[in-house]
């Protein structure tokens, strides 16, 4: 097969996960079985091939397949009792891959996370995606899921600000009312605060780099 051909088939093949990943999130609320199985079509082989291994990918696979692995005991789960939970008959991948042996195909990954991670889905199958599947990641990073993984995160943190202080839930609403009143201002201040010490930090980097290029020349 030309070098052409296999970029062709890369592009069917990330288009195909891109498919999946869109049925996933579409079901996302219920996590209907459809919408896992929609992902499901060679995906084990397309994970075998995309994956170079190369010193610093086997590494990775390593890192994501300890953290698989802490995340089935954290839960309490043996390999045949998680894959019984996500439909899988191949309980020899699961080891595979939590020993760092194996690719972890995109499919496989889609209901992992619709199992550890069911009502914040994205995270989970991002992080995983980058060691697994880097053409799909790149591909996300692109049109902006990655974006929208962190957003939905930032606001995940906020919200448990709120749900950590007993005091907040038991306020009159118009003592809620200023609180939240206060929270935006402090908010606002902090966002220009940040925002002009990472543009300083940004100029200083910018001037440091240009004295090391003209140092060298």
């Amino acid at each position: 097969m030309t070098d052409q051909q296999d970029n062709h088939q890369d592009d069917r093949e990330a288009v195909s996960a891109l498919e999946g990943l869109g049925a996933f999130l579409e079901g996302w609320k219920e996590l209907s079985s459809s919408a896992l199985k929609y992902a499901a079509e060679k995906t084990r082989d397309q994970a075998a091939k995309a994956i170079k291994q190369t010193p610093e990918q086997l590494e990775r696979m390593g890192k994501a397949g300890h953290s698989l692995r802490d995340l089935r005991e954290v839960a309490g789960l043996t390999i045949s009792e998680l894959a019984q939970a996500i439909d899988l008959k191949d309980t020899d991948l699961l080891k595979a891959v939590e020993e760092g042996k194996a690719a972890l195909p995109f499919e496989i990954i889609l209901r992992l996370a619709s199992f550890y991670s069911r009502n914040d889905p994205l995270p989970f199958i991002l992080k995983y995606v980058r060691t697994y599947s880097p053409r799909l990641s790149d591909l996300l990073e692109k049109i902006g899921i990655d974006r929208l993984a962190i957003t939905a995160e930032r606001e995940v943190q906020l919200l448990k600000i709120y749900r950590n202080r007993d005091a907040a839930r038991k306020l009159s609403d118009e003592g809620f009312q200023k609180v939240l009143a206060f929270t935006d201002q402090a908010f606002e201040m902090a966002l220009h605060f940040v925002a002009a010490q990472e543009r300083g930090e940004a100029q200083t980097d910018e001037r440091t780099a240009r004295v090391d290029e003209e140092a060298k020349n």
